[in-house]
């Protein structure tokens, strides 16, 4: 699906380690934004993984070093990165959020333990 797409992990290292990471991929020419892999393809929402709310800061102000620009499309409107983000672009850039149409789930009780019972004979044929 992005074969020969270049991923790049982001990463807030400190010395204890690394704090908070998220991939990102971009498509061909020099302009191509960073982009969060599957959101365009499968429309998957995607958050970078941060230990807490300064991890995510830190992550910011890596993303906000980067010259090439980024879209975090489907991220999560609770994300901690979000407000991080707005505090490292400060007059630099945009972050926007609009809301998104939810992805459709299914709340799995004990009875889907054998998922043929809950279909009729017809469907289960």
């Amino acid at each position: 699906m992005l074969a020969g797409a270049p991923i790049r992990v982001f990463e807030a290292v400190t010395a204890d380690g690394v704090e908070a990471m998220l991939p990102l991929c971009n498509g061909p020419g020099r302009f191509a934004p960073w982009r969060m892999p599957g959101a365009a393809e499968v429309f998957e929402p995607c958050d970078a993984v941060c230990r807490d709310a300064a991890a995510a800061a830190h992550l910011a102000q890596v993303l906000g070093a980067e010259s090439r620009p980024i879209e975090l499309a489907r991220i999560p409107a609770a994300s901690p990165l979000i407000p991080a983000l707005r505090e490292a672009l400060k007059g630099r850039g945009l972050v926007s959020v609009r809301p998104a149409t939810p992805s459709p789930t299914i709340a799995l009780d004990p009875e889907w333990r054998e998922p043929e019972s809950q279909f009729n004979s017809r469907r289960r044929s």
